[in-house]
């Protein structure tokens, strides 16, 4: 019986040792840089892996959603190592963008041609686990992070040596760059954005082009539109763009739903007022004949062959003379 328990604690034991060490949350102690570039050429070694790049606060907690625009403070950049072979000293370089601009590690946009990268990293030994690597001075939720250019090294200390190594630039067989991603997606809170574009085609009311601008989210996205009264279409569930036509104007409620893998779910819900279009009228060419003092009638239409819309006026200049049997201009003011 005793055998029997000591064999079930062991297997416990080390199933909660296997676990734990694919759960370990590591602080880097390199304090961040903006360094110069470690040569990548040949760096094509496989002993240090990365996995996903995300964003949460100090303890590893990630915010799913938030509100677009809004600026967000304590958030922190981590990194999944998915495989260590039992290396030591991580070192981390990459170009970091927020849109189109790149960043120091201060959130400052800077110009400086790639010279330099963001360095961060670790002098123990490498562990599988969530390393977080450095802090975000500022997010706003919405931005869209990536991360380009990365550039992983290692080292393995020598026989005797203390269990810590200076992290840098390291050989060909002990770092890794031109077998990485070129660009990797910082995985950001879901945050649902939309854009509209009005604009007269032709119609009675305008035509509107809803773009979405979402950003963030986990995995695959669905998408549900609201375009509110009188639109066709009235909804959609792709991430458009949408053109979107009305049959009356006036204020409508637009609203996108977007849920990602995780089931976390965001709305934006916005209020745009769609107005009616000026209409060119064209009227045929007519030759009628009257007698002074009677009317006659016209049917103007607009360019795109719609119905004129309620209350439009018109006005014409009559001639101020006619022509007699000898074709000369009379003044019609002195005919009797």
């Amino acid at each position: 019986m005793k055998t029997k328990l000591l064999f079930l604690l062991t297997i416990t034991a080390l199933l909660f040792s296997t676990v734990n060490s694919y759960s370990q949350t590591v602080i880097a102690n390199l304090t961040p840089s903006n360094s110069a570039t470690c040569p990548p050429t040949g760096c094509t070694a496989k002993d240090v892996k990365i996995g996903e790049v995300y964003i949460a606060d100090f303890n590893g907690n990630r915010l799913t959603t938030c509100n677009s625009g809004d600026p967000i403070s304590g958030q922190y950049l981590w990194v999944q190592i998915t495989d260590a072979s039992s290396k030591y000293g991580l070192y981390m370089q990459f170009n970091m963008y927020r849109g189109a601009d790149e960043i120091d590690q201060n959130g400052n946009i800077i110009t400086d041609g790639q010279t330099n990268k963001i360095t961060v990293g670790d002098n123990r030994q490498i562990v599988v686990g969530q390393y977080r690597m450095m802090a975000l001075p500022s997010y706003t939720c919405g931005d869209f992070l990536s991360l380009k250019d990365i550039y992983l090294s290692w080292d393995t200390p020598p026989p005797g040596q203390s269990t810590t190594v200076i992290p840098g630039c390291a050989g060909t067989s002990k770092c890794a760059a031109e077998n990485l991603p070129n660009t990797i997606i910082v995985n950001t809170p879901l945050a649902v954005n939309f854009t509209s574009n009005n604009s007269c085609t032709g119609g009675t009311f305008e035509q509107v082009i809803f773009t979405n601008s979402s950003t963030g989210g986990d995995g695959t996205l669905a998408y549900l539109w609201n375009f509110g009264t009188g639109a066709s279409p009235a909804t959609a569930n792709t991430a458009g763009p949408h053109t979107v036509t009305y049959i009356s104007g006036g204020s409508k409620t637009v609203s996108l739903k977007v849920t990602d893998t995780d089931n976390d779910t965001d709305t934006e819900t916005k209020t745009i007022t769609v107005e009616s279009c000026c209409t060119t009228p064209v009227i045929a060419n007519k030759t009628v004949t009257i007698c002074s003092g009677s009317a006659f009638n016209v049917s103007p239409t607009n360019a795109g062959s719609e119905v004129v819309p309620t209350g439009t006026t018109y006005t014409w200049t009559a001639p101020n003379c006619y022509r007699n049997f000898r074709n000369h201009c009379r003044d019609k003011r002195n005919e009797h």
